[in-house]
């Protein structure tokens, strides 16, 4: 029997720190974050439209005597007993906790808060794909503030928490963003030295996050919304088993604390991996039968003839999850994303296979591109790539993705989108 291969494009134990930076302050029953170099207390409410707030105020009696907002005093836990006329005006507001006075700043964006050895992981990170600096993991702590209460656990009864607090592995992402002064970081949630799957912000459940720092995108904004257009032009074109399985990942804008210093917005997303795609998991070796890859994903990191699916110098060795070395670049053109638990399991013949038949004769092309890729996922990414000229997702940051190579109806290339 012929078989097809249908690819779909898409957008694209240790020491462990616990400085949870509670500062032992919670308003509606949400804890409130200190940033110790401003002299700020940061509270996240609910958005909302109108600018008065009434809530209340609780304290830790054990650390503090007495609490003032704007020289009043408040009664500790009192329903009500903080009261503004109009909560946007935050500068303005002065709470004093003990003998030490701290400006009173309201967002309506969820908090991040991190423990980690930023210094050491600026310092000692590589920007080049396949350097041991470039995925070298830190042991953390994270906690997520979240007034709607969006966070879920895994099979918990709890409707959703306003603080989830865990240790993590963490360490910084980006090629050129990676030098920038502000980082991004790649967070996996841990629990007993294993990784653990939680509904953050009521998102899917995951172990890995992003927050990315939109450092040179002035708006902060831009990735975010194109990647929310994007989701909503070019679905998957085959069955979800959940409703946050998709062309493109899900995410929104955050606060984010480091080390007890407000470090800036940042955009809080989930990832593009097999899950979020819906490819079918590899199949497992026993006793009598080998490994079948079924699921397969690629990413483009760096420009090259590979990644421009035009031409390869030469065949795959298929020895690592990085290919082809790019001498300019001093890295890799694409990295294989799944299944990566065991070098044995790289597989880059695909892409070549792609690259062949997009060289083939106009006649022959057009009788069968349509068993080769999702005809209608290609001419969404060519028409989206040329709306908003995005370049830098002609060569690089995109994914190409097998749902399932065993099967001739699912294994046409796919493409998604990379923010």
């Amino acid at each position: 029997m012929k078989r097809f291969i249908y690819f779909l494009f898409a957008l694209v134990m240790f020491n462990v720190l616990r400085a949870q930076r509670n500062c032992g302050l919670w308003l509606n029953e949400v804890p409130l974050v200190a940033d110790t170099a401003a002299n700020s207390i940061y509270a996240t409410i609910e958005p909302r439209v109108d600018k008065a707030l009434k809530g209340t105020l609780r304290w830790d009696e054990s650390q503090f005597t007495g609490v003032s907002l704007n020289d009043t005093p408040l009664e500790n836990g009192k329903r009500d007993n903080l009261e503004l006329s109009d909560w946007t005006t935050s500068a303005t507001n002065t709470l004093t906790v003990g003998e030490k006075q701290w400006t009173l700043i309201f967002s309506t964006l969820p908090f991040v808060v991190i423990d980690c050895p930023l210094d050491e992981m600026s310092a000692n990170y590589s920007i080049t794909k396949g350097d041991e600096n470039h995925t070298k993991k830190y042991a953390g702590y994270m906690s997520v503030i979240d007034a709607r209460c969006r966070t879920k656990l895994k099979d918990s009864d709890i409707a959703g928490m306003a603080c989830f607090s865990s240790e993590i592995r963490t360490r910084l992402r980006g090629a050129t963003s990676g030098g920038k002064a502000k980082k991004s970081f790649n967070l996996e949630l841990v629990k007993d030295g294993e990784s653990q799957d939680v509904h953050l912000l009521g998102y899917r459940k995951d172990d890995d996050w992003v927050l990315a720092a939109e450092y040179t995108d002035y708006s902060r904004m831009r990735n975010r919304v194109m990647m929310d257009l994007w989701t909503n032009v070019d679905d998957l074109p085959y069955d979800k088993d959940n409703k946050y399985q998709g062309n493109g990942t899900q995410g929104e804008f955050v606060e984010l604390f480091v080390n007890g210093v407000y470090y800036g917005l940042m955009c809080f997303t989930d990832k593009i991996d097999r899950k979020k795609l819906n490819l079918k998991k590899t199949k497992e070796a026993t006793e009598t039968e080998p490994e079948v890859k079924r699921g397969l994903l690629w990413k483009a990191n760096w420009e090259s003839s590979e990644t421009y699916l035009s031409k390869y110098t030469d065949r795959p060795t298929n020895d690592s999850f990085l290919w082809p070395y790019i001498e300019s670049k001093k890295s890799y053109g694409w990295e294989q994303k799944y299944p990566d638990d065991d070098v044995r399991q790289a597989f880059f013949d695909p892409i070549c296979d792609i690259i062949d038949f997009l060289n083939i004769g106009q006649k022959e092309f057009s009788a069968n591109y349509t068993s080769k890729m999702y005809e209608q996922n290609v001419i969404d990414f060519i028409l989206f790539i040329q709306a908003f000229q995005l370049l830098d997702n002609q060569k690089k940051n995109y994914y190409l993705s097998v749902r399932n190579k065993l099967r001739s109806e699912e294994r046409r290339v796919g493409k998604e989108c990379r923010s």
